[in-house]
């Protein structure tokens, strides 16, 4: 029962008092005594039992907060204030997600379905975002033939992830050890999905595309979580939905989706695949990789060979 709902209890309870020792002043011979002390007595628990419902029964003086003065959780991580990072640190930042992903390997070990999805998670898991004297820095990037670092990652179903503006069904990860710590990487492979229906495709057109770039896909905006919309409509920031023409308002993301299978790895901002003379190799062997013409292990050994990066863009 909650007695903050009757506030005036302990009012009626101490103006009848009142009233029963004016009355007892006025016919002292009245037998009043019994109903002032119930009355006092009444009130004085009244108040006790008030007292122990707004401290949640916590003997110390806590203020009380109500829901609207509570601090949102979600709002309180976004204001924190980011996680000073040196990029001298970024390889062994990466080191120790690798060990917290894949504990106890130390060769080239595959995972696959939901085992492959909870592996990333821990990967990828908040923050990814750091501050350094420049503003702010991303320190894991995903490399293949558009290097990018990672911003964001999240599970969108038992089998889908979000990686950033990617649409990954995970079909395997294999986690690459290495004894030089800033040599690990990790690499993943997708299945593919099926089209959104926005676009017209056809097996001659996928094939053409998986002829040149190793693989097709196709860029939509979704609006509201749950619209598709072309990649020009959301450039233009507007579209005609069930006849009416929509203005986003910003209510709307960009996602890239894979119709063949896709492949990429990830690795620190200054692994040694942080290498332009190396972008072309990266990009070829991830297509043969596809095609099952190159192995895992000999990409693993021509990482090893590749020159340590020296901050930033120079090699020792």
């Amino acid at each position: 029962m909650k007695f903050k709902n009757f506030p005036n209890i302990e009012l009626i309870l101490i103006l009848s008092a009142i009233v029963y020792i004016v009355a007892w002043i006025i016919n002292p011979n009245g037998n009043y005594e019994p109903w002032i002390i119930l009355f006092t007595t009444a009130a004085g628990i009244k108040e006790i039992v008030r007292r122990y419902f707004k401290t949640g029964g916590n003997s110390k003086n806590t203020t009380e907060v109500s829901s609207e003065d509570s601090p949102n959780p979600l709002e309180q991580n976004n204001d924190e204030e980011k996680i000073p990072l040196n990029p001298s640190e970024i390889s062994s930042l990466f080191a120790e997600r690798f060990g917290l992903a894949f504990p106890g390997i130390r060769h080239i070990q595959w995972y696959t379905g939901k085992d492959a999805i909870v592996r990333l998670v821990k990967l990828l898991e908040e923050p990814l975002r750091f501050k350094n004297e420049n503003g702010e820095m991303c320190p894991i990037w995903w490399w293949r033939d558009g290097n990018m670092h990672i911003n964001n990652f999240r599970t969108i179903s038992r089998q889908e992830v979000l990686l950033d503006t990617k649409e990954l069904k995970i079909s395997k990860v294999a986690a690459v050890y290495s004894n030089f710590y800033y040599r690990c990487f990790v690499y993943v492979e997708s299945e593919p999905m099926k089209p959104t229906g926005i676009y017209e495709w056809d097996e001659e057109k996928i094939n053409k595309w998986v002829q040149e770039s190793g693989y097709a896909y196709e860029e939509y905006g979704l609006y509201k979580g749950k619209i598709p919309i072309s990649r020009t409509e959301y450039d233009d920031g507007a579209a005609l939905i069930k006849g009416k023409l929509i203005t986003f308002n910003g209510d709307i993301e960009l996602r890239v989706r894979y119709l063949t299978p896709y492949n990429f790895v990830i690795a620190p901002q200054s692994s040694p695949i942080n290498n332009s003379h190396f972008d072309q190799y990266l990009g070829d062997h991830l297509n043969m990789m596809l095609q099952g013409k190159a192995t895992i292990e000999e990409l693993r050994n021509k990482v090893e060979t590749l020159p340590k990066v020296k901050m930033w863009e120079f090699y020792e």
